[in-house]
């Protein structure tokens, strides 16, 4: 996009890991408070002997999860240009006239997303050698990444 300096891979990147660590954290407190059960698990315990601890709340989880998940990032995307993590590392996501995204455009985005994890996210990692550095889901939904 004319007039703006893209969003590298790597704050990408770490804005991600903080939202992660956003939805994570808030919804430990405020999981078993809304649904009334916990929100890790334990799996069964395997012939070793070791158990596992399970994360409820990512997509595909269960219903509540996957609505949790979707609206976190499509609803401040389209809302306000960008999620918790990419506005506290100073990056916006825009329109290509540097509007924030349409509702449909942000929907586009996320289904991106999972298009970029059907080839084992190439599809993100390309961010990281395009000159624009728009990743395979920018693409799709013809947005933009930028630095303020």
């Amino acid at each position: 996009m004319l007039g703006t300096e893209p969003a590298g891979f790597w704050i990408r990147f770490f804005a991600l890991i903080l939202d992660n660590a956003l939805i994570i954290s808030v919804g430990a407190i405020v999981w078993p408070l809304v649904f009334g059960d916990t929100f890790w698990t334990k799996t069964e315990t395997n012939m070793d002997g070791f158990s596992s601890v399970r994360f409820r709340m990512g997509p595909g989880e269960n219903v509540q999860g996957t609505i949790v998940w979707t609206a976190y990032f499509i609803l401040p995307v389209w809302l306000v240009g960008g999620t918790v993590g990419k506005k506290l590392l100073g990056i916006t996501i825009v329109d290509s006239r540097g509007n924030k995204p349409h509702m449909f455009r942000a929907v586009l985005r996320y289904i991106g997303w999972y298009v970029s994890g059907l080839t084992l996210f190439v599809g993100c990692l390309i961010a990281a050698f395009r000159a624009d550095k728009r990743a395979l889901h920018d693409l799709i939904a013809g947005t933009y990444v930028t630095r303020k």
